[in-house]
């Protein structure tokens, strides 16, 4: 028979994302020249792959299609460190599949509030959806043709649209309250 080959490997970088989204875990892990999703068998590692934290790990490597993994046997926790330089993208951008688990900024006017945890985000180019959970979702009803700017883990494999993981609200920025009257704005050909 033939047996199934085990590549080890060792990583630093910023965890960027660690949570639950549309019942599956995401944690991703970004270097300087990689990201890497976290695949979890001992729970308690998940406690320390918090957002934000400079970390070491070591694991067994999985190859992706578009996205390695790596299954971690131990996390070193190196201190807090400034989250990457984000990607700047607009929402149109399925094809570009590099920029799949990347740390990226997109910014739009808020469409509308979805029950499942997502904001529909309307930019210059097209639709996007950004994921703050459940509970963080409702509060941002009242952004309903505001425009924001959020940053994140970038998900370009869902077949809708491009989706933006936010890891907290600190990671989103009102650039533009929604006008009040968003009817009443002067009309021009």
């Amino acid at each position: 028979g033939i047996t199934a080959l085990h590549i080890y490997c060792q990583m630093v970088g910023d965890i960027t994302f660690n949570d639950r989204v549309l019942d599956k875990d995401f944690i991703f892990i970004q270097g300087d020249n990689s990201v890497t999703k976290v695949s979890l068998q001992d729970s308690f590692l998940k406690k320390q792959l918090t957002v934000g934290r400079y970390v070491e790990l070591g694991g067994t490597l999985n190859p992706g299609k578009y996205l390695q993994s790596v299954t971690p046997f131990f996390v070193a926790d190196m201190g807090k460190q400034a989250m990457p330089q984000p990607i700047i993208c607009p929402p149109d951008v399925p094809a570009q599949t590099n920029l799949e688990g990347r740390w990226s900024e997109i910014e739009g006017i808020v469409h509308s509030v979805n029950t499942n945890g997502t904001l529909a985000l309307i930019s210059k180019t097209g639709l996007g959806y950004l994921w703050l959970g459940n509970d963080a979702s409702n509060d941002f009803g009242h952004c309903v043709d505001a425009t924001l700017r959020a940053r994140g883990v970038l998900i370009l494999t869902l077949p809708e649209a491009p989706l933006l993981l936010v890891p907290s609200r600190n990671f989103i920025d009102l650039a533009e309250k929604a006008p009040k009257e968003p009817f009443g704005s002067r009309r021009s050909p």
